[in-house]
């Protein structure tokens, strides 16, 4: 209903005033004030001190960001691809008093080539081709072709000391977005993130920088990266860095601070018993994600910490963040694929993850097999299993969690494991440990904690 009356609404042109700034927007312009990108990217930026700043804008609009930009003292650049949107542009200049130059270019195009000390980008989201110049506020091309152009041209309008800004949604195809970024071996890093009613913004700069993984050489996102992705967008579960950073503690306003409560125990119990055996240990976490848990495990005093993970883009997280530690390494890759030179490690860790693999016994066979040392140990924590009868069940409520939620496609990668897969291995249940009601899950369950030794 909202965007029918917003289209009506924008069909005429509007008069808008921001912090003093005076924009006269026409129709097929893309219009600041019924949107969070523009302001949430402006509010990231006057961070900075701008005066005496070269400011490339890309796809500027009505132009609010640059006039801003412009007040403060920056000597601005203002690029569309739409006609409409540049003589906006100029009339908006002239109305606010503020000299910028502005240029009529797809992208890089007709721009001449200059390194600048800031590029912005509020660019389209959503994957259709355009049909019209106004299309171009918001369709980036069903294969992403607008963020192929970004990639492959920026690093021509950058020097050593650039900072390239953009603003993305949780509409977005994150997976895809980071694929081209890697393949012209950029990397995007989330540095702020703020919600609203309708969606979720995140100030996203993007880095030089070369593929992360140390040993082998990157292969392309999978399927299931791409949905991955943009299910803990909706989830809320990408994480900046200073989240990150923090974990298992979080701000008690996160939508999953309950979540962390239980999760902060579980680690806590699990570092415990761990250093009190009192040896060097060799661990390795299956299915890292950003290196949370990996980096709480290094601080067990003699540790050597390795965390594998597919997942390329929060993996690129925790290089970011977590690089430093000398006892901590990370590796992109499929575990049952990858060459860890002969590594075996005493300790196995899987921390919310066995449920993305379809069999509990061919994981738990591969990881004693070429893994584990002998007397080592797996510990799965915060993972469901079932009884028997409790299954079906429970792949009904995934089923309808996961459509409600818009990803239909990611059930075939959630998988429900019962104990009786468990029954061929010297398994020990250490601790329950109960969790709040979660849509996966009917009402209140336990996450057992299970440790399985190569005897």
């Amino acid at each position: 209903m909202y965007k029918p009356l917003l289209e009506k609404h924008l069909a005429v042109s509007r008069t808008y005033s921001y912090k003093g700034l005076m924009l006269q927007i026409p129709p097929g312009v893309f219009h600041p004030k019924y949107f969070f990108s523009t302001k949430l990217l402006l509010h990231y930026m006057l961070h900075f001190s701008l005066h005496g700043k070269t400011v490339l804008e890309l796809g500027a609009g009505s132009g609010l960001f640059s006039l801003m930009a412009a007040r403060c003292g920056a000597r601005v650049t203002a690029t569309d691809i739409n006609p409409v949107a540049v003589e906006c542009l100029k009339k908006n200049a002239v109305i606010n008093r503020q000299e910028i130059r502005i240029v009529l270019s797809d992208m890089f195009e007709s721009l001449p080539r200059e390194a600048f000390d800031i590029i912005a980008v509020n660019p389209p989201y959503y994957q259709k081709n355009p049909g019209n110049y106004a299309e171009y506020a918001w369709y980036c091309g069903e294969k992403g072709e607008y963020f192929q152009a970004l990639f492959s041209g920026l690093k021509d309008y950058l020097h050593t000391g650039s900072t390239a800004v953009m603003v993305l949604c949780d509409a977005c195809n994150f997976g895809l977005i980071h694929q081209l970024a890697d393949q012209y071996e950029w990397r995007l890093n989330c540095v702020l993130r703020k919600s609203n009613l309708l969606e979720n913004n995140f100030i996203i700069t993007i880095e030089p920088g070369r593929p992360v993984h140390k040993k082998l050489p990157l292969s392309s996102a999978p399927v299931f990266e791409s949905i991955y992705i943009r299910l803990r967008e909706a989830e809320h579960r990408l994480y900046s860095d200073e989240e990150v950073q923090n974990l298992p503690d979080i701000s008690s306003l996160h939508p999953h601070y309950k979540e962390w409560i239980i999760r902060k125990k579980s680690t806590e119990k699990l570092i415990r018993y761990l250093s009190r055996k009192e040896i060097p240990l060799n661990i390795l976490e299956i299915g890292c994600g950003n290196g949370w848990l990996s980096h709480q495990l290094s601080v067990i005093p003699e540790s050597h910490v390795t965390g594998i993970e597919t997942n390329i883009t929060e993996l690129r997280q925790a290089l970011r963040i977590f690089s430093q530690r000398p006892n901590l390494n990370f590796v992109q890759g499929n575990f049952n694929k990858i060459d860890l030179h002969g590594d075996l490690f005493d300790i196995v860790v899987m921390a919310a993850s066995i449920q993305y693999f379809s069999s509990v016994q061919s994981i738990l066979n591969h990881i004693l097999q070429y893994y584990l040392k002998p007397g080592g140990e797996i510990h799965i924590i915060d993972s469901p299993f079932y009884q028997a009868d409790e299954v079906a069940a429970a792949r009904e409520r995934t089923v309808k969690y996961y459509t409600q939620l818009g990803f239909p496609e990611m059930i075939p990668f959630y998988f429900h494991h019962s104990f009786s897969e468990l029954v061929s291995f010297k398994c020990h249940f250490m601790k329950n440990i109960i969790i709040r009601q979660s849509p996966l899950i009917k009402n209140m369950h336990s996450f057992y904690w299970i440790r399985v030794k190569n005897e």
